[in-house]
C-alpha cells in the first residue's frame, strides 16, 4: 500500500515536471536556463528534505516504516506527525517493550494523523479565499496589526508544542533549548551577517544539532 501511494506521488511529480518543461520551451526559455533551473531546484529541494528524513527516522521506532513514509511523502509535516504520535502514546499508554506503539496506540495515532490533517484541505477548499480576503482587508487598514495577528497564531502553536517539552524537562528541555539557540543564531547570521544562503539550512542545522545533543545526553 505504501509503495502504491508513494509511486503515485512520484508519477504526479514527473507529470508536472514534463508539463513545466514543455511550457518553458513554448514561452521561449533557453535550454541552458531550463537545465540550470532544474539543477538548482533539485539541489535546494534536498535541503528541506533533510528534516523530513530525520523525522522519518525518529518516527520509525514508534510507528514502523510504512505509515510515517506515507504521511511524510503526501501531506503530513514532521512536527505535526511527531506531535500526533506522541499524543496517541500519551493517551493510550500502549507502548511495547521495544518502544513501538501497541495496536491500540497505533490505530489511535493513525486516526489522529488522518482526521486532523484533513482540516487543512477542507478549510482551503471552502474558506481559504474568504480568509485571504479578510487578511488583505486587515493589512490595508493596519498592516502592523495583521502581522502581529499572524505572528501570535504561530507563537501559540510553538508554545503549545514547546510547552510540553518544557514540562517534561531533562533531555526534552535541553533539546528544545539547543534547537532554539541554534535557530536564533542562524537567524542573526542571516539578518545581521547577511549570510543569505543560510536561510534554507537553518531548520536542518538546528534539528541535527539538537538531535546530536539529545543523543549525547541519552547515552552519557
Amino acid at each position: 500500500m505504501a509503495a502504491i501511494i508513494i509511486a503515485t506521488v512520484i508519477i504526479i511529480a514527473v507529470i508536472f515536471l514534463r508539463k513545466a518543461l514543455r511550457q518553458a520551451r513554448e514561452i521561449g526559455l533557453a535550454e541552458n536556463v531550463i537545465k540550470k533551473t532544474v539543477r538548482v531546484s533539485g539541489i535546494f529541494s534536498i535541503v528541506p528534505s533533510i528534516p523530513i528524513a530525520i523525522g522519518l527516522a525518529a518516527m520509525v521506532p514508534l510507528l514502523g516504516v510504512a505509515l510515517p513514509w506515507i504521511r511524510l511523502s503526501v501531506i503530513g509535516s514532521v512536527q505535526y506527525e511527531l506531535f500526533a504520535a506522541d499524543a496517541a502514546a500519551s493517551v493510550t499508554g500502549a507502548v511495547s517493550a521495544a518502544g513501538a506503539l501497541g495496536p491500540a496506540a497505533f490505530n489511535t495515532a493513525a486516526w489522529i494523523m488522518t482526521l486532523s490533517i484533513m482540516s487543512g484541505p477542507i478549510f482551503c477548499i471552502f474558506f481559504l479565499r474568504k480568509y485571504e480576503n479578510g487578511l488583505d482587508k486587515l493589512k490595508k487598514k493596519d498592516k502592523k496589526w495583521a502581522d502581529l495577528l499572524v505572528t501570535a497564531i504561530f507563537m501559540g502553536l510553538v508554545g503549545t508544542i514547546g510547552g510540553q517539552q518544557i514540562a517534561k524537562g531533562g533531555i526534552f528541555l535541553a533539546t528544545l533549548c539547543v534547537s532554539a539557540v541554534i535557530m536564533a543564531a542562524c537567524g542573526l547570521l542571516v539578518r545581521k551577517g547577511k549570510v543569505r544562503w543560510l536561510e534554507g539550512f537553518a531548520l536542518p542545522i538546528s534539528m541535527i544539532g539538537s538531535l546530536a545533543v539529545a543523543f549525547v545526553l541519552a547515552t552519557s
